[in-house]
């Protein structure tokens, strides 16, 4: 009677430490959310000298020097008031006569391998068919060091544009989805004046 009584005591204080001890060894993680601090504003339509695009309502847009090897001035278009929501270069310009966008692309994509490699900066992205609005268009990824970024090049006639994007290399991944969406819905609005 004795050992049948210490038996079942031992099994319901076994019983006891399963029942406290499992699910600390078998319980999940509980999924961490990751924090998303990009807050993309409101669009708005920005007419610019040969087109017209949506650009975010509380945008800085300002002359910037030539770079990303653009032969003319470039427009910044840039909102400091959330994490990178929004960092954009436009230019446009003359494509030289006989050379398509593509070819244009192409040779930016050249230019930016060899600088890259001179820098030890790794591999631009490959140069691949896109679409800017209602508009054909081409586009790479050059590189950037501390960033992603990408350059889309669009031509009407000899009259060519490029915008070039970005996303800082801090973002989480999430944050990056959600730019991303920014960036297709603002460049979804591209059209051409008088087209």
């Amino acid at each position: 009677m004795r050992s049948q009584s210490r038996a079942s005591m031992l099994a319901m204080v076994s019983l006891a430490i399963s029942s406290v001890v499992s699910p600390l060894l078998f319980a999940q993680e509980p999924a961490q959310r990751e924090e998303i601090r990009v807050r993309p504003g409101p669009l708005a339509t920005h007419e610019f000298s040969f087109f017209t695009m949506s650009v975010p309502s509380s945008a800085d847009i300002h002359p910037v020097p030539p770079i990303y090897r653009v032969p003319s001035p470039l427009l910044s278009v840039s909102v400091s008031d959330s994490l990178s929501s929004a960092n954009v270069f436009i230019a446009v310009f003359r494509l030289p006569k006989a050379m398509t966008i593509r070819q244009w692309a192409r040779r930016a994509f050249l230019a930016d391998s060899v600088e890259s490699a001179r820098s030890d900066w790794g591999v631009p992205e490959p140069v691949e068919y896109a679409r800017l609005g209602g508009a054909p268009a081409w586009r790479f990824g050059p590189t950037c060091g501390d960033c992603y970024s990408w350059t889309l090049f669009a031509a009407k006639g000899d009259t060519a544009v490029s915008v070039h994007y970005i996303f800082d290399d801090r973002l989480t991944a999430s944050e990056v989805k959600v730019l991303r969406a920014y960036y297709a819905r603002m460049f979804a609005t591209f059209r051409w004046r008088g087209a």
